[in-house]
């Protein structure tokens, strides 16, 4: 009896032990996913005009925003940090999108109280052979628009800043040269607005950051014109249009011509006629 007791326990440590196993292989298991998705979180402040300072996050890849003050009113309808949605991005080649619409409103003082959103990936990423590529894209809806900056860090370090764009159209690219800034390395885009003490304005502004080993092509409505931008440091590519995607469509290249502004190339072209399709080709 005495011997079969003993057995039995020492099934039992047995059959612990293998649980134990499982437990930590289970565990191992979350671990690694954990890894390779990324939780984003959005920050938002307005220098103590009494938006909500709690930070909200999501571990599904993507979370949103809403609320306000005496001065601002705020919907933050995307913030997605890919991984994890397949086409969106990798470890390796990290893509974050910011969506916001914000109105500022026109009471004293309001100028004094600035909007500034900060969007980060508290995951870590890790270097690409490509470039890092910042755009900034929007416009004022209503009201008298304030400049917009656009910066991106890694870690701490500033990546790419696009100092002060001013309304009422926002769009603009920025390359940062090499994507290698260290491994690990994590992500955080802030997006600030300047608020006006004049008259109230509502903003709808977008801020991606990506790596690619390509210049990526920008486009934007802007009142009657659509303007198209690319970054300057990619050279030797021309801007081609064409009338459909067939595969036997003809394109051409589109006139007018580019011109340099600050670092992008820039087109605009009238919003009238046959509609067009646009690409870059070197």
């Amino acid at each position: 009896m005495t011997a079969l007791d003993g057995l039995e326990v020492t099934e039992f440590k047995c059959s612990s032990q293998k649980r134990m196993k499982t437990i930590l292989a289970i565990l191992a298991i979350v671990t690694f996913v954990g890894l390779a998705w990324a939780s984003p979180t959005i920050s938002v402040n307005d220098n103590g005009g009494g938006l909500s300072t709690v930070p909200v996050s999501s571990a599904s890849g993507s979370v949103v925003y809403s609320s306000s003050d005496s001065f601002w009113s705020l919907v933050i309808a995307t913030g997605l940090a890919s991984p994890p949605y397949a086409g969106y991005g990798t470890l390796s080649d990290p893509y974050m999108d910011l969506s916001i619409h914000a109105t500022s409103l026109s009471v004293p003082g309001a100028n004094l109280h600035p909007l500034t959103i900060s969007f980060s990936s508290d995951k870590v990423y890790g270097p690409s052979s490509g470039e890092f590529l910042a755009q900034l894209s929007g416009q004022v809806l209503i009201g008298s628009g304030q400049t917009v900056t656009f910066n991106t860090y890694a870690n701490t370090t500033l990546l790419i800043t696009s100092g002060n764009v001013p309304g009422p159209g926002y769009v603009g690219s920025w390359t940062s040269g090499d994507v290698n800034v260290g491994n690990p390395y994590s992500l955080t885009e802030v997006i600030t607005i300047q608020a006006s003490s004049v008259a109230g304005a509502s903003y709808s502004v977008g801020g991606t950051l990506y790596a690619s080993p390509v210049p990526v092509l920008a486009i934007i409505r802007s009142a009657g014109n659509v303007v198209l931008t690319w970054p300057t440091n990619d050279a030797g590519f021309t801007l081609q249009s064409t009338t459909n995607l067939a595969s036997s469509s003809v394109w051409s290249t589109n006139l007018p011509s580019a011109v340099v502004v600050n670092t992008n190339w820039v087109v605009t072209n009238a919003i009238s006629g046959t509609r067009k399709f646009y690409r870059l080709i070197q």
